[in-house]
């Protein structure tokens, strides 16, 4: 996997900044529709660039890259687009959560008559195991509590970013909102989740949001 693909997980989990934003839409047929708009500000971006050796203009994503993650993930009808160079869109279906990688991190669960979204240390923990070595180095410098195996709070966390990368880029990232987005079949349940993404990154037990339609 190429160096940016770190920054392709952190935004299918949205543990990314400037109000990245995750829908999850439950079919009829038993599969799910994902789809996921996340970016950077200019700022963030060049620190980002600097930390993955990316040049500086060049495109912090690669849909290409966000193509492969989501078709490792088991998604098909899949596509990936960058509108600027600090921002990408990615959808896909999932038609079966038993068969794939992302059934392992219990991230994402689906019933007959709910679909639930969970993040918590152990998702983390999860979804790390499933890295290339090149991969995992990258999510090891974003110091994450869950893989440091310490417990932070949300200003320690912010601290140690600030410590590493500047307080512009720890600000941007423990104070950015994560937006989900859980639907049902026919549209007409909709449940809306807004979250800190500090919050998120300092949880120390799991937290999950179930829609029942």
């Amino acid at each position: 996997m190429m160096k940016r693909l770190i920054f392709i997980i952190l935004s299918a989990v949205a543990l990314c900044s400037c109000s990245p934003k995750a829908i999850v839409k439950a079919c009829a047929d038993g599969s799910l529709d994902v789809s996921f708009k996340t970016g950077f500000s200019d700022a963030t971006g060049a620190t980002l660039r600097r930390i993955a050796g990316i040049p500086s203009g060049a495109p912090i994503f690669s849909p290409n890259d966000m193509t492969m993650f989501l078709l490792d993930a088991g998604a098909t009808n899949v596509s990936a687009t960058t509108p600027t160079a600090q921002e990408v869109e990615a959808n896909g279906k999932i038609k079966d959560l038993s068969h794939n990688a992302l059934a392992s991190t219990g991230i994402l669960s689906r019933k007959a008559n709910a679909v639930t979204l969970t993040l918590g240390p152990n998702q983390i923990r999860t979804l790390y195991t499933l890295l290339d070595d090149e991969t995992k180095s990258y999510f090891d410098m974003m110091m994450i509590p869950a893989l440091l195996g310490e417990t932070l709070s949300k200003d320690e966390y912010r601290m140690i970013l600030s410590a590493m990368y500047g307080r512009a880029f720890s600000d941007e990232l423990i104070d950015g909102e994560v937006l989900l987005e859980l639907s049902s079949p026919d549209g007409k349940k909709t449940q809306r989740i807004s979250e800190k993404l500090g919050d998120i990154l300092t949880l120390e037990k799991e937290k999950s949001w179930t829609l029942n339609f």
